[in-house]
C-alpha cells in the first residue's frame, strides 16, 4: 500500500542495535540476538539508513547505556535489573556499542540514554524539533520493548510514527506480533518495502 512521506519533515531513528543487544550471547544478544539476525534487523536497518541519507533526512541511532557503576541506572524494571546483572550496556566496553555491520556516515546522529525509550531523559524531542521532523520511521529492538515504549512516547509528543515491521524483532516470533497488535493502534505500520518507495 503507498504511503504519504513528507521527507522535509522525517527522520529515521534505529533502536539499540548494539552487541550486547544482538551478538552477545552471554548478555541480551542470547535473548534477543537470533530473531534479530533471523529477520535481518540490522540489514534492514541500514537499508532505512541509506535511503534517508540519500534523501538528506535526519538519522538518528539510539544506543542505550550505562556508566560502571551503575549509577546512572534506575532498576525499576525486570528487565534492566536483569541487564544489571548480566554486565551487559556499560557506557565505554565493546558490548554498548553499536554492531560493525550498521552502517553510519558523517551526519548521523548517535544518542546514549537510560531507559527503555530514548525519549526518556534524553534531549531527543529536542533535536528532532530543531530538525523540522514531525514524523519518525521507526526500527530497531526489540519490537516489545524499545520499539513500543518508543512509540508511546512519541505519539504522546505529538509524532507520526511510521513502524517498518519486517525491520523490527522480539526475542520471539510471537512476542513481535503482540506488540505489533498493539502498536497498530499508536502507529502507522508498514513494509519495509513500502517505506523505501515512500522515500524515494
Amino acid at each position: 500500500m503507498a504511503i504519504e512521506v513528507d521527507k522535509a519533515r522525517t527522520a529515521v531513528l534505529v533502536c539499540h542495535l548494539q552487541r550486547d543487544v544482538i551478538e552477545n550471547e552471554q548478555t541480551l544478544g542470547g535473548i534477543f540476538g537470533p530473531e534479530a539476525r533471523s529477520r535481518k534487523v540490522v540489514e534492514q536497518a541500514g537499508r532505512l539508513l541509506d535511503a534517508a541519507r540519500s534523501s538528506g533526512m535526519p538519522r538518528v541511532l539510539v544506543r542505550v547505556a550505562w556508566r560502571a557503576d551503575r549509577s546512572n541506572l534506575l532498576a525499576n524494571l525486570p528487565l534492566l535489573r536483569m541487564s544489571a546483572g548480566m554486565g551487559a550496556l556499560i557506557d565505554g566496553e565493546p558490548g554498548a556499542e553499536l554492531v560493525d555491520e550498521l552502517p553510519r556516515a558523517d551526519g548521523d546522529i548517535v544518542l546514549t540514554h537510560h531507559r527503555t525509550s530514548p525519549f526518556s531523559g534524553s534531549d531527543l524531542h529536542t533535536i528532532l524539533q530543531n530538525a523540522g521532523v514531525d514524523t519518525l520511521v521507526l526500527s530497531g529492538v526489540a519490537t516489545n520493548v524499545a520499539i513500543q515504549t518508543t512509540a508511546f512516547a512519541a505519539a504522546d509528543l505529538g509524532y507520526r510514527v511510521l513502524l517498518v515491521a519486517d525491520a523490527c524483532s522480539a526475542a520471539t516470533p510471537a512476542a513481535h506480533d503482540a506488540a505489533l497488535e498493539t502498536l497498530g493502534l499508536f502507529t502507522d505500520i508498514s513494509s519495509m518495502d513500502d517505506v523505501l518507495d515512500a522515500l524515494r
